[in-house]
């Protein structure tokens, strides 16, 4: 599918095999961008406005979530993220990140002090990030991430929309998909299963999504 083949350009052609050098900091949308028909680039599902529509460059945003969610493993520095306006459903609340033209971004910066390698590629479902480098921490030092629910928006009423170029007895609905939602995303540190350490790594806050359906008035 073109999605699928949108997520093998975005690892085999642009970041497998990067190597990340002290101190330097990791553009996704450097390595991605233009995001253009003449750059390689074809028309896939993505989230515009809200809503999932067709559009240049789709398939992109699986691989930058699965190289935040590996930056956030690898307890490296991450200095910009944004979260989709809606859940998508290859990422749970909170361990998304999205790309938009050059206003949004991920971003993350080597602060090892050793060069860091990227590998990535795809199986039959998954997209696959690897980091390799020089370890900071010492023999027993572990992490796990937990995201919590904070605050769920409740949808409206659904809107009925009048439209006398449909047939007598039909109205549009706008039925409500998911509700909005905003999580927390914690790390927690252990040292020798004991744990040292509770940070908050982001908040992410998501829409009420919508889909639209045409029914027969009862």
């Amino acid at each position: 599918t073109a999605y699928r083949r949108q997520r093998q350009m975005c690892i085999r052609d642009r970041i497998d095999g990067v190597v990340l050098y002290p101190d330097e900091v990791f553009s996704t949308n450097e390595h991605f961008n233009p995001c253009t028909y003449e750059n390689g680039w074809r028309s896939a599902a993505t989230i515009v406005n809200g809503k999932i529509e067709d559009s240049i460059g789709g398939g992109m945003c699986q691989v930058s979530s699965a190289l935040y969610q590996a930056v956030l493993e690898a307890e490296i520095e991450v200095v910009e993220r944004f979260n989709h306006s809606i859940k998508v459903g290859y990422a749970d609340y909170a361990y998304d990140a999205t790309l938009a033209g050059d206003y949004k971004d991920l971003k993350f910066k080597n602060t090892t002090g050793y060069p860091m390698y990227i590998e990535s590629y795809l199986t039959s479902s998954n997209v696959v990030i690897k980091l390799y480098g020089y370890e900071q921490h010492d023999a027993g030092h572990t992490v796990e991430f937990q995201n919590k629910l904070i605050k769920t928006t409740p949808p409206e009423e659904p809107i009925v929309t009048e439209d006398d170029t449909k047939p007598e007895g039909y109205e549009e609905y706008t039925v409500t998909a998911l509700d909005g939602k905003t999580y927390e995303l914690y790390k927690y540190v252990y040292e020798n299963g004991v744990l040292t350490d509770t940070v908050k790594v982001n908040t992410s806050t998501y829409a009420v999504s919508y889909t639209h359906l045409t029914l027969p008035t009862i």
